[in-house]
């Protein structure tokens, strides 16, 4: 979550156009004023000076930058194989000239975010704590967690302000918006969804507390509150439901991401509950309303560029427009 401005942000410098390789652009403004913001573990975060540089550790945090026409000074999504060589996003030719942060999720290097100087590291509350309390003296770091929609939009404008692109952060939370207003037009009475994710049969569902779960509420039924019967999962707004639970409710698209860490002709998650009977009774399996959907966009992102594709390519395979 992202806490309220204390001070806001007047006239600051941002990170490197979208045309320019991660370079930082212009020159510090004038009349800047100290921020303080309170960051996703509940931390602190004060920016003193304007913010030119940008270190991405969650791809939140490069979907923004993106949205507002910035690229990352450096970045874990860098490369042609990242979220940023996504063609929704930078494509893979400039998404290769960023510098690549290394390392595990959640243990990246730390000699490579400090070669790549920045003002500001963003990383993702839960994961990269440990991180920030090596930085977090020397570099201001913002661990951030989103958990609906709204606090999506909350983290844009706030780097929208702190990098002196408030504008472009309005219009990406407002072409989020009307994308969301569109959706909601066309919303059905007993129409239904289900968001579910995993790499086999043990899979997790997207409740109506999670970032997903938050969209798909607004435009169709969603019947999955979190559980309180020690079904949550392992991630905030995740649970598990059994397969007879989700017959009881019977969504009508069922929205399923596979997330693939072996050999790429893994079967899907979908294709592997193919046999179990309980699915197959699904009225989305008989329907074939079963939706593979990408993982760098539903899953990765979590910034208003994904977030307006997910609410686009929901709407469609629920309502067909």
């Amino acid at each position: 979550m992202i806490g309220a401005l204390v001070v806001s942000a007047a006239a600051l410098t941002g990170c490197g156009s979208a045309d320019q390789g991660g370079s930082p652009s212009g020159a510090p403004g004038e009349g800047f004023l100290p921020v303080t913001v309170t960051d996703g573990t509940g931390a602190e975060v004060v920016i003193d000076d304007p913010v030119q540089n940008i270190v991405c550790l969650t791809g939140a945090c490069d979907d923004v930058l993106v949205s507002l026409g910035l690229v990352p000074t450096a970045s874990t999504a860098a490369g042609e194989d990242g979220l940023l060589a996504d063609p929704n996003y930078l494509g893979p030719e400039e998404a290769s000239t960023i510098p690549l942060i290394g390392g595990a999720f959640g243990e990246e290097n730390i000699e490579d975010i400090i070669k790549a100087e920045p003002d500001l590291v963003i990383g993702l509350a839960g994961v990269h704590d440990r991180i920030a309390e090596s930085i977090k003296t020397e570099i201001p770091t913002y661990l951030v967690q989103i958990g609906n929609y709204q606090e999506m939009a909350d983290f844009t404008t706030w780097v929208g302000q702190v990098t002196d692109h408030a504008d472009e952060a309005g219009a990406a939370v407002a072409k989020f918006n009307t994308a969301l207003d569109d959706a909601r037009e066309h919303r059905t009475d007993g129409v239904s969804s289900l968001a579910i994710f995993g790499t086999d049969t043990n899979f997790s569902v997207e409740t109506e507390d999670s970032l997903l779960g938050s969209i798909l509420n607004e435009i169709s039924d969603y019947p999955w509150p979190t559980p309180t019967d020690g079904g949550q999962g392992h991630q905030p707004g995740a649970g598990t439901f059994s397969l007879e639970k989700i017959l009881q409710n019977d969504p009508t698209v069922i929205f399923v991401q596979t997330f693939s860490y072996g050999p790429e002709d893994m079967p899907s998650v979908s294709e592997q509950l193919a046999a179990n009977p309980v699915w197959a009774r699904l009225d989305a399996v008989k329907n074939d309303h079963i939706v593979e959907v990408p993982t760098t966009i539903w899953a990765t992102g979590r910034g208003p560029i994904s977030l307006t594709l997910v609410v686009e390519q929901a709407a469609k395979a629920l309502y067909g427009s």
